[in-house]
């Protein structure tokens, strides 16, 4: 027989590696080169310069400034947190009444659509990050072991960031936390397809975080 603590001897936590360039001249720079350079490609295009194209110039200095942001990138790794903190850490941050009648509105007109909301996802991000924010650049992080002072850095560090940045944090925060584990059944048993790592990592049920979709990282 198997007890449950020689289940749990097995368990170790998903982890995620999340690049992240926390410098934003260099994301703007980045931007702004890679629009002059295909402006200038297509007016070549039209016509040619011969010898005085300027686009090797602006290849040249688009590499430079991809190799700065590389220098510049912070590679985070976050883990899945257990999962009764998980649920403790939902039980503080209970839906919102505007998220209610939110609900509420969406299922007077389309109530197949419409799901209850079970946590405030918003408040709650800061703290889900920091909780699963463990190493930057392969160095863990240090927390504050009292909670205010943790809550404190946690929000600081979530105001701070920019909104690309953030997505990019919390959604891999959601792929470790909610990655299925188990794998489909083949005729000789278990087969080596794993579920994707890719998978949806929507907050809960309710709408999306504060975090939007922007790509500046």
């Amino acid at each position: 027989m198997t007890s449950v603590r020689e289940i749990l001897a097995r368990y170790k936590p998903s982890e995620r590696k999340v690049p992240v360039l926390l410098d934003g001249e260099i994301s703007a720079q980045i931007d702004d080169v890679t629009q002059r350079l295909a402006r200038v490609k297509k007016a070549e295009q039209r016509n040619d310069p011969g010898l005085r194209s300027k686009v090797p110039a602006l290849e040249a200095e688009l590499a430079d400034l991809e190799a700065k942001a590389v220098d510049a990138t912070t590679l985070f790794t976050v883990r899945s947190m257990p999962g009764g903190d998980y649920d403790a850490l939902e039980v503080k941050y209970p839906p919102t009444q505007a998220q209610w009648d939110k609900f509420k509105s969406v299922a007077e007109v389309s109530p197949m659509f419409a799901t209850p909301p079970r946590v405030d996802a918003d408040a709650m991000a800061p703290l889900l990050v920091a909780a699963c924010l463990v190493a930057a650049d392969g160095e863990p992080i240090s927390w504050p072991e009292d909670e205010e002072a943790l809550e404190k850095e946690a929000r600081l560090l979530w105001s701070t960031l920019h909104e690309g940045a953030r997505s990019d944090l919390l959604e891999a925060v959601y792929q470790v936390n909610n990655r299925r584990t188990g794998r489909p059944l083949s005729e000789s048993g278990f087969d080596g397809t794993l579920s994707s790592p890719d998978e949806s990592p929507t907050p809960p049920d309710t709408e999306s975080p504060t975090a939007s979709s922007a790509d500046e990282s």
